[in-house]
């Protein structure tokens, strides 16, 4: 498979994970070996882990209800429900994101910085839904959906991505050439529509809970803008794996992303 046909963020996430295990303070934590400071035989022992201060407390960033949403592109992006504080959603100028939420003795009002926000089928208790038509410039804008009732407010950051038709660059950012057609049919595969914008001053910008816009940006030698391609179902799936070490005892404020997106010229 040539490398600039490989699905850049899932590559990105399998390199998350070989690092993560390798980084690990104790694979032994992980593997369901004996506990630091107690030997193999269950006696204690003097050294370094005997002493190990409590790890920090792990903050999921989690709500009380679900906020569901789909992409603008239902072929590459399946319906998504996230309960985190923050998440983030990607589509094109002009496109219709459709946005839920649903939580048990809730009321939900919603509002956003920018765009077209409507209410859509029934108000009802425990239970809201709207379009948000996404406006025809790149950027990006925050919908906020607050359940009055407990005051958790979801913030998710929607990205306006800028349109791409092809060729190897936008502006003055090289990208190369990708392939016109997807590798083996598969959509995912599919040359991007679309990219996020990135200037310096959106490096930090908060994607997740425990991930920001500047972890996924290619590590290229080139001026500002960058460009890049994410998904929402990384973001989940990285938050997700958090949750999943916090529970073995290996909280992180976030993981160490070594490539997000690598761009075919990049790759080459």
């Amino acid at each position: 498979m040539r490398a600039q046909r490989r699905a850049p963020a899932l590559a990105g996430l399998l390199m998350v994970a070989t690092a993560l295990l390798a980084a690990a303070p104790d694979a032994r934590a992980i593997h369901g070996g004996p506990e630091p400071g107690v030997s193999a035989k269950g006696q204690p022992h003097a050294g370094p882990t005997a002493h190990r201060p409590a790890p920090p407390a792990f903050d999921a960033g989690r709500l009380p209800f679900t906020v569901h949403f789909q992409g603008s592109d239902p072929a590459v992006d399946s319906p998504l429900d996230s309960s985190w504080e923050t998440m983030s959603a990607f589509v094109l100028p002009g496109s219709v994101l459709q946005v839920g939420a649903s939580g048990s003795n809730a009321a939900f009002q919603a509002e956003a910085d920018a765009g077209e926000l409507a209410t859509t089928g029934k108000r009802e208790p425990g239970h809201g839904e709207w379009t948000w038509k996404a406006p025809a410039a790149h950027g990006n804008h925050e919908i906020r959906i607050r359940d009055t009732r407990s005051g958790k407010v979801a913030h998710l950051r929607v990205f306006v991505l800028h349109p791409f038709h092809g060729g190897d660059r936008i502006g003055n950012y090289r990208l190369g050439r990708y392939h016109s057609e997807a590798k083996d049919g598969n959509p995912a595969y599919r040359r991007p529509e679309g990219f996020v914008e990135v200037t310096e001053a959106d490096l930090d910008v908060r994607l997740s809970p425990h991930f920001r816009l500047g972890q996924f940006v290619c590590k290229d030698e080139s001026g500002w803008p960058k460009y890049v391609t994410l998904r929402s179902q990384l973001l989940v799936k990285l938050e997700t794996l958090l949750d999943a070490l916090a529970r073995r005892g290996l909280p992180a404020d976030t993981l160490h992303v070594m490539s997000g997106y690598r761009t075919p010229a990049y790759n080459a």
